[in-house]
């Protein structure tokens, strides 16, 4: 027995519409935002604008699992085992 669903969807819009009453980019919604305004001015490079912005997501995300305990103990456990690998060379 084969079935097939098929479904399609067109949706127009004049135009997008308008922030949130109130609105403001934080510093870390800012900064990338300035960043790709310098590589779309020909100012910058993108792949260093590209790096900036995963070194910012990077850090964000590290500070947030420290904050939990949980980078803290994945480091340790690095560290360990990388001190372990050295003292046996």
């Amino acid at each position: 027995m084969a079935s097939r669903l098929e479904a399609r969807a067109k949706v127009i819009a004049a135009k997008y519409p308008s922030p949130p009453s109130g609105f403001v980019a934080s510093p870390d919604v800012q900064a990338p935002m300035y960043r790709y305004e310098r590589y779309l001015a020909g100012r910058a490079p993108l792949l260093g604008e590209a790096n900036f912005f995963l070194t910012l997501v990077l850090r964000k995300a590290v500070a947030a699992l420290d904050e939990q305990g949980i980078a803290s103990r994945e480091v340790s456990r690095q560290r360990s085992a990388s001190t372990r690998s050295l003292s046996r060379s």
